[in-house]
């Protein structure tokens, strides 16, 4: 198997997983914290964003890759924050 001269080196690649990981639990976390401090259920989420109540319980258990234009969606609809900024 060759290396690809751009790649990131192992140790490197499993600290962006872990940070990406990271980043993804707590999108899930944030979410469900602002969906229950509103009373929102996934079917509210889903039509506030315009995606796909799939997409939404997908997002809640981390279970997807988040899209950039998911995130986009769900921070607009629901005027909110969820990556984290720090």
């Amino acid at each position: 198997m060759t290396e690809r001269p751009d790649a990131p080196a192992q140790p490197e690649a499993e600290a962006l997983d872990a940070a990406v990981t990271r980043a993804v639990q707590h999108v899930a976390a944030t979410l469900d914290a602002h969906m229950e401090a509103h009373g929102l259920s996934v079917r509210d989420v889903a039509r506030a964003c315009g995606i796909s109540v799939g997409t939404v319980q997908a997002v809640r258990t981390g279970k997807t890759r988040l899209e950039a234009r998911v995130l986009a969606r769900l921070e607009t609809g629901l005027g909110t924050t969820l990556w984290p900024r720090d």
